[in-house]
């Protein structure tokens, strides 16, 4: 089954991770991540809207593509992301790594 897809939308690369940001998608999502930074400079949307919680190595992942994306000045950009996301994020001190939008256009606009 695949648990990440990456789609082109305008300016950005749009990766869509389905399901729990754990350790059995670490591996395709990095992949994913990895490409789009390089196909688009940076200009990349992580779409969260079925991503329902992350665990602690899901967060380090996350964190390792934020930091990547700051070597090239994009922030990290999520569309649609969960409350019970956000507040993982905020439990565990991270969510002012990451810039949150409330949809994919709104994040892909952010672009131009």
């Amino acid at each position: 089954m695949k648990h990440v897809e990456s789609t082109c939308r305008g300016p950005a690369t749009v990766v869509r991770l389905k399901g729990p940001l754990v350790d059995e998608v670490l591996d395709e999502l990095s992949q994913h991540a990895t490409s789009a930074i390089s196909a688009g400079v940076g200009r990349v949307v992580f779409d969260a809207s079925e991503i329902p919680f992350a665990d602690s190595q899901g967060i380090e992942l996350l964190l390792d593509v934020a930091d990547q994306l700051g070597t090239i000045g994009q922030p990290m950009r999520f569309a649609s992301i969960s409350e019970t996301l956000r507040e993982i994020f905020e439990i565990t001190g991270v969510a002012d790594r990451f810039d949150y939008y409330e949809d994919v256009p709104q994040a892909v606009r952010s672009l131009s």
